[in-house]
């Protein structure tokens, strides 16, 4: 019941300020200022004379507001998108802007609209604060409610109001448009709002053009140097196969007697014909290097340590120069995920969409991540951990990953203002294969690698 009762109290406060921020020009906002002040005055008039000025604010709002419903104009809109975009990096497209009325439109305004962002109640119910040790209940519901309230508060995405020229009836403008993307996934556009402001200029009426299109946004990029993750070639079970892009890519080894149930396609017809019986082609499967992406995902919310450590993480997955190896990403979410790209499995694009899209886990166990990069270590070459914290558990697994012969690089992501003069623990032999960056100055630390 409180929660309900919650939901809806903020639902109508965030629809409210939207609105206003929204509907109302600068000078309708001091207009609305203006009525709610001298209206709280005007209950005495004895004492002060601003209730002569309530009624004059109340009139020009009411009919600024009025005047939008004559506002009935029709549009068609078409835009023309990248493929993807990167948080915090302005995206220009075009679009076009049909009028479909029979009248000429001028002194009109567009603006983007992008998918209400306000959450539904069961998903307002859904972010829950984990229970921890040591943490208080009052402190837990405390954090909750700044969940909730990140959560009516966020913005996706900003774009700029555009002025448009005078649109002819039956006729369609082109016009060039500019959005800045922040927060990464997939960003919903569901049309155009065409603004009027009113004659003076209080409140500005809006139609909207649909147009529903979606853009994927990726984790903000760093410029990374380049490094080499080493280590030596490994057998892969099979593996060959699946990476190879035709048939079997397995490695000419010799030629033998035939046996039966070898397959017709690996006689060597020529050295038949030769020795005068048959003789098959004996291939072995061959070795290669296979590297490791580790992103540590065990955090109780979304922050901006956390989307700065998938911001490093993209960063590398898209700057490794993987050859001919093989890289998997390794993440855990409502579940353990596996995602290998290079040779013929895939492209860095298919990481960063699933970097883009990764979120928190907030109720899982550092031991699940764990278990699963365990479960292939021996298939790999080497690795790079992107890490939250460097506390025993993620100490445990690079310890782990170095006895079984595995390069590594770890990466720890600390929190502004930290001290990042981290132990190397494990790494404490290998301290250029160590590195911790501050967020907020990621793009420095980086540089030092």
């Amino acid at each position: 019941m409180f929660n309900r009762i919650q939901y809806r109290f903020m639902a109508a406060y965030y629809g409210f300020t939207g609105w206003f921020r929204t509907r109302l020009t600068p000078a309708g906002k001091l207009v609305f200022l203006t009525l709610i002040f001298t209206g709280a005055l005007a209950w005495t008039p004895n004492q002060t004379l601003a209730y002569q000025i309530a009624p004059l604010s109340f009139l020009i709002l009411t009919f600024a507001l009025v005047s939008g419903f004559f506002f009935r104009a029709r549009f068609a809109v078409q835009r023309r998108l990248p493929k993807i975009a990167a948080v915090g990096q302005p995206v220009s497209y075009t679009c076009w802007l049909e009028n479909r009325t029979d009248r000429p439109q001028n002194g009109l305004v567009f603006v983007e609209r992008f998918k209400d962002s306000q959450p539904t109640f069961e998903e307002f119910t859904d972010l829950t604060y984990p229970a921890r040790p040591g943490l208080s209940e009052i402190r837990r519901i405390m954090e909750q409610d700044k969940m909730r309230i990140r959560a009516f508060k966020e913005i996706r995405a900003v774009s700029e109001d555009q002025r448009l020229p005078v649109l002819p009836p039956g006729k369609r403008v082109e016009v060039k448009n500019t959005l800045v993307p922040l927060k990464r996934g997939y960003l919903r556009l569901t049309g155009m709002d065409v603004v009027r402001p009113d004659p003076l200029g209080i409140y500005r009426s809006t139609v909207t053009a649909p147009c529903e299109e979606s853009l994927l946004v990726i984790p903000r990029m760093y410029l990374t140097p380049p490094i080499q993750l080493g280590g030596s070639r490994k057998y892969n079970q099979k593996g060959v196969a699946l990476a190879s892009q035709i048939g079997d890519s397995q490695e000419f080894v010799s030629l033998r007697d035939y046996r039966p149930g070898d397959p017709l396609r690996t006689i060597h017809w020529k050295s038949w014909a030769k020795v005068g019986r048959p003789v098959v082609k004996q291939y072995q499967e061959e070795y290669f290097s296979r590297y490791a992406l580790i992103l540590d995902t065990f955090t109780p919310e979304p922050s901006d340590l956390f989307e700065e450590t998938v911001s490093v993480a993209a960063s590398f997955s898209a700057n490794i120069d993987l050859g001919e190896s093989l890289l998997d990403l390794m993440f855990v979410g409502p579940e353990s995920y596996c995602f290998t790209t290079g040779r013929s499995l895939g492209h860095t694009d298919r990481i960063l969409e699933i970097l883009a899209n990764v979120e928190p886990c907030a109720d899982g166990s550092f031991r699940s991540l764990r278990e699963m990069v365990e479960s292939r270590v021996s298939l790999l070459s080497g690795s790079l951990c992107v890490l939250l914290r460097w506390d025993e558990e993620r100490q445990e697994l690079i310890r782990h990953l170095r006895a079984c012969n595995i390069q590594v690089r770890v990466i720890v992501i600390v929190e502004q203002g930290q001290d990042a003069n981290l132990d190397p623990g494990p790494m404490r032999d290998r301290p250029d294969h160590f590195h911790v960056l501050e967020a907020g100055r990621i793009e420095e630390g980086l540089q030092r690698l």
